[in-house]
């Protein structure tokens, strides 16, 4: 839950108070699509807790049941921290959604996901700009479809990787870390994969290089099921292609989809860039973020 749907669970917790899905967009400063979004995520919770759901009357009223209060008991000391984005992680949110998204993306829906109004991501915009421009990538307006980020797709995902923040010791990530929008749950095969890899080849990284390999093969795997492949690379093979290759063989057969050439020398060109340690296979303990 994030905090505005806990503040709108607040609000109608007052069932004296006459509450609508107009008036609660004013509020929120998000759209009415927005609102209604969130009352269907209420209503699957106060289903799971077996609670009577929300009703929405013609005209956009909203009807809660008299026990409706008890809702609140379920929700953890943690949803009701207030946490404020610093003007820094906005910048960085910002040009993540801007970058993970395939199409145009408009101020609005920047605004709605970090749950500030769209005068302060319009104040923040030319920081923005700036900021992605640092890794050679520009954004184009468009006044009627919003944002896109465009440039080659190997330096989105550099700078996505840059921005993951992975901790080997947690699964804790920083805000800004989070906000990329990658399928954590593959994390542990994709790991597994890259540890084989290392003990098939004999080429073991360190700890910090792991985990920027493992960072890249989740971002590359969302980045290609959204349709976003690596640009033509020169077709030079080094001393990791043939470990590159192995790797993404794998990759693809367990996530369902095709990994071009490109790709593999895209990969085997950050994989020549990593640190390694000497070690040996009965040596090296696998360790997933």
């Amino acid at each position: 839950m994030n905090k505005r749907m806990v503040s709108i669970i607040q609000e109608l917790s007052n069932l004296e108070k006459k509450i609508g899905i107009a008036d609660l967009a004013a509020k929120y400063e998000v759209s009415q699509r927005t609102v209604r979004n969130d009352i269907n995520a209420i209503n699957d919770m106060l289903k799971a807790h077996k609670l009577i759901e929300l009703k929405l009357e013609k005209g956009g009223k909203i009807i809660r049941d008299r026990s409706f209060h008890e809702i609140l008991h379920y929700i953890d000391d943690k949803d009701f921290y207030d946490y404020k984005l610093s003007k820094e992680e906005r910048k960085k949110i910002a040009a993540v959604l801007l970058i993970n998204s395939s199409g145009f993306i408009t101020l609005l829906d920047i605004a709605e996901h970090m749950s500030v109004s769209r005068a302060t991501v319009i104040s923040d915009l030319d920081e923005i700009k700036a900021y992605i421009k640092k890794g050679n990538l520009g954004v184009l307006s468009h006044a009627n479809k919003g944002l896109r980020v465009e440039g080659k797709e190997s330096d989105k995902r550099i700078f996505l990787m840059k921005l993951v923040s992975f901790n080997p010791e947690s699964e804790e990530q920083d805000v800004v870390g989070k906000q990329i929008a990658i399928d954590y749950g593959i994390k542990d095969v994709l790991g597994k994969i890259l540890y084989e890899q290392e003990h098939v080849y004999e080429s073991f990284l360190n700890d910090h290089s792991f985990q920027k390999m493992l960072a890249y093969l989740i971002i590359m795997t969302n980045r290609i099921q959204q349709g976003e492949y690596i640009e033509t690379r020169e077709k030079k093979k080094n001393s990791k292609y043939e470990m590159a290759e192995s790797i993404l063989k794998y990759v693809g057969q367990y996530c369902h989809m095709i990994v071009t050439e490109d790709e593999v020398f895209f990969l085997s060109e950050l994989l020549s860039f990593g640190r390694y340690i000497k070690q040996k296979k009965s040596d090296k303990l696998f360790q997933t973020i």
